[in-house]
């Protein structure tokens, strides 16, 4: 491990145990898809514009019926979107969930690189960071346009 990757470990582990008896939403979340790389990728896509309560619930409603992509391929758009409201962008989410488990179905594995990642429909950069760290354990950071501001802002 490099020198910047070692001092990024430590410090990420200082702010894990600072929030540890917090409990935020986020762990849960993160142990309901951790299961498999394709609950990650399809729970982060419904995390977009979507608050961790709801992305939660979501995509455990969806996982219940399809946890799969060749299970996920099968439903309908209509039936994506309905287990998955009132996630922001619902209809949209669900046009490229559908895409996305066609492309996986047949044994395929979630892309691995954030080249690749972004390539899917409805992945961009943040999206790619993210299931990388979670699926793969490759440092990423990843935040958001109001975290950068901010950062902006004070620098």
């Amino acid at each position: 491990m490099h020198k910047n990757q070692d001092q990024a470990q430590k410090e990420l582990l200082i702010i894990e145990n600072m929030i540890k008896d917090l409990k935020p939403p986020v762990y849960a979340f993160e142990k309901l898809i951790k299961q498999s790389d394709f609950r990650i990728l399809i729970s982060v896509l419904l995390s977009s514009r979507t608050k961790d309560t709801v992305t939660a619930k979501a995509s455990e409603k969806l996982f219940n019926i399809a946890s799969t992509p060749e299970q996920m391929h099968d439903l309908s758009e209509q039936e994506i979107e309905k287990l998955i409201y009132p996630v922001g962008f619902y209809r949209q989410k669900a046009k490229h969930i559908k895409k996305i488990s066609a492309f996986l179905k047949d044994g395929k594995n979630v892309p691995d690189t954030q080249k690749e990642l972004e390539l899917l429909p409805g992945v961009g950069r943040k999206t790619a960071n993210l299931v990388l760290s979670l699926a793969f354990n490759i440092p990423r950071i990843t935040v958001d346009i109001h975290v950068f501001r901010i950062s902006q802002r004070l620098s």
